[in-house]
């Protein structure tokens, strides 16, 4: 938590530079993951790398399963908020029309075939390492 990872990555066949903020589960969840044992919730905002602007949360969550886990990717795509606390940047930002224009329909498609795409290589090797380390 608090780590910021600052990504260059493909999606949707563009060039995307993104800041990704860590934060507690709490403040995403409160307690709803206190009655699931080995739960694990990874949260954070995402935003742009170069203007101080998050346009998105984001939640993987791994439920224990008598196999290992079960991942779950959950975004949501046009929550803007300033990471310089600017009041008057969020009032405009949040705006209907210009929530879209920041966080199109076509960008959280091309999230969803990148998720799909990082997902499909994490399931290539983790069940094997899952099964050395336990």
């Amino acid at each position: 938590m608090g780590a910021k990872h600052l990504v260059h990555e493909r999606v949707g066949g563009r060039l995307r530079k993104l800041r990704i903020t860590f934060v507690s589960p709490e403040d995403f969840f409160q307690d709803a993951l206190a009655g699931v044992p080995d739960s694990l919730a990874v949260c954070a905002h995402a935003g742009f790398l170069d203007r101080p602007i998050d346009f998105g949360r984001m939640v993987h969550l791994a439920l224990p399963r008598r196999w290992g886990c079960e991942l779950h990717s959950r975004f949501w795509l046009g929550h803007v908020a300033s990471r310089n606390g600017s009041p008057a940047l969020e009032a405009v930002a949040n705006i209907p029309w210009v929530r879209r224009r920041l966080a199109p329909l076509s960008f959280g498609r091309a999230l969803a075939v990148h998720c799909h795409e990082e997902m499909s290589t994490l399931a290539g090797f983790l069940p094997d390492l899952y099964a050395r380390e336990t």
